[in-house]
């Protein structure tokens, strides 16, 4: 039901020049008798590169999954999670998806649980799943008691490796006070003396001054990077200088030296940077389709060999990332140095890219840092039965209230879209109040399809509150208006709704040879509208 970005599966490209920290490898295989290892540090600190490097050395099978904040949508989540481990076992998941489809993305417990016994029971060696950026769905109501669940009964051989910038709200301590977790902070990742040595070499002769950078970035591995790389082939800034910018913070040392980067390449590598920053995941299909760029291989393959932030994801994929510092920076540059129509309509291309691609989270993104929310609403409209039918409701919950009344009145629509998502959610008044909102809009734009549908979704919300009588008359005032009216897309759909939700009156009235006869005739023509959610929602009732 979703495009998947198979670029989230792969880890970075190691680069032939990489400080090895055998230290940190060493602790990283002690902990594989563990459920997890926690590596918690800002930006910058090598959380990803350790993580890819200790893959490299170890000879067990492992899945990568790079999170970004779609993400936090339970389904989006479980999908991709699910694509990560049939990596090694094609056969996993059938059943955690059809749990996802119809509609038990609410039932956390539920959920995790089948999700860990279909992991048992496909995967029957060693595992290694590393969740990188995991902070993405920390505040999501649902990550709590799902991270909890399946690190807490992990099959024996799994070990998760979750990456993160931030600590979440809640707490592992639990975890680790059993021994069963490994926290990794910024203090373990930092450099020790021997590896800012080796990273400076050629470049500093003096050890003293090697130490005192050392010492005044707190190991910093990115701080440490771009210092390096902004030396250059002159050896040295003065060290006052450097004194001076190190007393910043962490993010004001790198956007001093990443300047300083940055204005030492050509312009031609200046332009592609700066232009290429704002999309998460480069390949030339996103720059040359998406932003018009005609940018070649050479001239990738010329940026990732002279800029250390630019790194190729593992694999041949063709897809490169920035480090989030250096992407920061890049895209402050973009902002100062092109008009807002221009940077606004490079979102807008990005937006009806990832559109067409059925990247419904960042196409709706990209297309409010646009400002157009026209194209937003159009977009959520177009693809809402995939959205619903995939259960990806907090995706269609996040963006919703960030619609302004006027665009909501000229799109009634999406206030049915709200109550389909409340009615899955399990809340009926919510739902209700949605519906009523359509269907208030409907009528003062005189839109007799969004009307009949917010009667449709009004009826069925009253079936759930067991208010039988009302849901008879909403339903039949909908079934009334979809009879008078001649353009209505989807009419087969809400037949089918309507017949289901007259139905189940009949069931509690005891009616059940009339009820069964209505559900039937739904069931078959939500199958004639190609409704996979309406399918499974009267297939339960049935």
């Amino acid at each position: 039901m979703i495009r998947f970005i198979d670029s989230k599966f792969q880890p970075p490209h190691l680069s032939a020049s990489l400080i090895r920290r055998a230290r940190l490898i060493q602790r990283f295989r002690k902990n594989l008798v563990l459920s997890a290892s926690f590596v918690c540090a800002g930006p910058g600190w090598g959380k990803t590169t350790i993580a890819a490097e200790f893959l490299d050395t170890v000879d067990v099978p492992a899945v990568w999954y790079d999170l970004d904040a779609s993400d936090a949508d339970i389904a989006v989540f479980f999908r991709y999670l699910v694509r990560a481990i049939r990596r090694v076992a094609p056969e996993f998941g059938h059943s955690t998806l059809a749990l996802l489809g119809s509609g038990g993305a609410s039932n956390f417990n539920q959920l995790s649980d089948l999700f860990l016994y279909e992991l048992s029971e496909a995967v029957e060696r060693d595992l290694i799943v590393v969740l990188d950026n995991v902070h993405h769905i920390f505040a999501a109501e649902w990550s709590a008691p799902v991270l909890y669940r399946i690190l807490q009964l992990l099959p024996r051989g799994i070990h998760f490796i979750l990456l993160a910038r931030v600590a979440p709200g809640f707490t592992f301590s639990r975890m680790r006070s059993k021994q069963t977790m490994d926290q990794v902070g910024d203090r373990a990742l930092a450099f020790t003396r021997s590896e800012a040595r080796e990273l400076f070499q050629g470049a500093l002769d003096y050890p003293e001054t090697i130490d005192g950078l050392l010492d005044l970035t707190q190991g910093w591995v990115a701080g440490l990077q771009i210092i390096r790389k902004a030396l250059g082939p002159e050896s040295a800034l003065r060290k006052a200088e450097i004194e001076e910018i190190i007393t910043q913070s962490e993010t004001g040392i790198f956007e001093y030296f990443a300047g300083r980067v940055y204005e030492a390449e050509p312009p031609g590598i200046r332009e592609l940077l700066i232009r290429s920053s704002l999309p998460d995941h480069l390949t030339r299909e996103v720059l040359n389709e998406a932003l018009g760029l005609n940018v070649s291989t050479d001239q990738l393959q010329t940026a990732l060999r002279e800029n250390i932030f630019l790194t190729r994801l593992a694999g041949e994929t063709g897809t490169y990332v920035y480090h989030p510092l250096f992407r920061d920076f890049l895209r402050k540059q973009l902002r100062a140095e092109i008009s807002v129509d221009h940077y606004n309509d490079m979102h807008l291309r990005l937006g009806h890219y990832y559109s067409h691609r059925e990247d419904f989270g960042l196409a709706l993104h990209h297309f409010f840092e646009a400002g157009d929310e026209a194209a937003a609403a159009a977009t959520l409209l177009a693809s809402e039965r995939l959205l619903l039918a995939g259960g990806l409701t907090r995706t269609v919950s996040s963006y919703l209230p960030r619609f302004g009344s006027e665009t909501l009145d000229r799109y009634p629509q999406l206030y049915n879209l709200m109550g389909e998502v409340r009615i899955i959610e399990g809340n009926s008044s919510g739902a209700e109040a949605m519906f009523r909102s359509a269907l208030s809009a409907a009528r003062e734009r005189d839109d007799r399809p969004v009307e009949v549908a917010a009667l449709a979704g009004l009826a069925h919300s009253a079936v759930r509150e067991h208010n039988f009588s009302e849901a008879i008359e909403y339903a039949e005032a909908a079934a009334r208006f979809a009879a008078t009216t001649d353009k209505m897309s989807g009419r087969a759909a809400i037949a089918a709704r309507i017949k289901n939700v007259v139905g189940a009156v009949r069931v509690f009235e005891g009616r059940y040879t009339e009820a069964n006869e209505l559900m039937e005739e739904a069931l078959r023509l939500a199958h004639e509208a190609g409704d996979a959610r309406l399918v499974g929602s009267i297939s339960h009732n049935l």
